[in-house]
């Protein structure tokens, strides 16, 4: 048995739905490998995709996934780059191995590569977390 890590393109089912269905998990996405923070404590950079509604016109179009993208997608998708955090690797790992979080396999490079330039394009991306994705460059991929 293989053990889940942290690292750039690894996808994952994270609990995050709406408030009448809280235990209703999302597919997210590591951007990069673990890497020290302004504190110096190792964190990475994980953002949401959910489902393009019918209803509503203004989700973020800078990125956008189909299915067969990724396993996982089965519908119009888009990564919604003002849901981005910056997460300790280590709680990640835990939360897969107690099987709150479901691991799912790595995004393709061409898809992922669609989703870093669409973590530069978005008006909702944080300067901050641009700062520190920029920051974690250096790092071997």
């Amino acid at each position: 048995m293989s053990v889940w890590q942290a690292i750039r393109r690894a996808t994952l089912l994270i609990p995050s739905g709406p408030q009448h269905d809280p235990e209703r998990k999302h597919l997210h996405i590591v951007l990069n490998n673990p890497h020290p923070d302004a504190t110096g404590a190792d964190k990475v950079l994980v953002v949401s995709v959910t489902g393009i509604p019918t209803h509503w016109q203004g989700y973020d179009t800078s990125c956008t996934l189909y299915p067969g993208e990724h396993p996982f997608i089965v519908k119009h998708s888009y990564v919604a780059y003002r849901y981005l955090e910056l997460v300790d690797p280590a709680h990640l790992a835990s939360q897969v191995q107690a099987k709150k979080f479901v691991a799912k396999p790595l995004l393709d490079e061409k898809f992922f590569a669609a989703v870093i330039q669409g973590l530069r394009d978005s008006p909702q991306t944080q300067p901050r977390f641009l700062r520190f994705f920029d920051s974690t460059l250096d790092d071997s991929a």
